[in-house]
Order: structure tokens, then sequence, then C-alpha cells
């Protein structure tokens, strides 16, 4: 099963969602809580950026309950992750 690295900009601009919706992504959203972090901090600022990639979350939160992907919320640590799993960094799969 491929799984993907979600960065920030990913999430903001909502293109896993997109993906997913056109059924090219499936596999595992790997979501590092940095990510989770950085937007929570954004939204509380009253950032468009922040609370677009909350709403973003719940798309991928609402896809995974209907079993078209499934989520990692912080499972590795970068170590494990690098030696364990197959990994495409999805920014670079989707972007280039």
């Amino acid at each position: 099963m491929v799984k993907y690295v979600l960065d920030t900009s990913i999430v903001i601009e909502g293109i896993a969602s997109r993906e997913i919706k056109a059924r090219k992504l499936k596999g595992t959203l790997l979501i590092p809580h940095q990510v989770v972090a950085e937007l929570e901090h954004q939204a509380n600022k009253g950032q468009e950026i922040g609370l677009l990639g909350l709403e973003e979350l719940q798309r991928l939160q609402d896809y995974k309950k209907k079993k078209r992907i499934s989520i990692c919320w912080d499972c590795f640590n970068w170590f494990t992750f690098y030696m364990d799993a197959k990994c495409i960094y999805f920014h670079y799969s989707f972007n280039n």
C-alpha cells in the first residue's frame, strides 16, 4: 500500500481531497502533528489559510469514514518511516 506524507501546503490547497474525489489517490495519508499544529495556530490567529487547512482535514476524515482512504495521524517517527515504509512524498508526486 502506498503512503503519502502531507505537508501544510498540500493540506491548505485541498489537493489530497481533490485527488481522492477523482479516484487518483488510494492508500494511507500520513499527517504529521506539526501540520495540524500549524493549521490550528493559523486558524486561532484568524488566518484564512488555517481555516482552509482545517476544513481540508475534515474532508479527509470524511473520506476515511467512507473507507476511501486511511489516515495515520503522526503514527511514525521519521527514522522508522524512511527505513520501513515505501513512501512517495505527496507534494512532489502531484506537483511535478
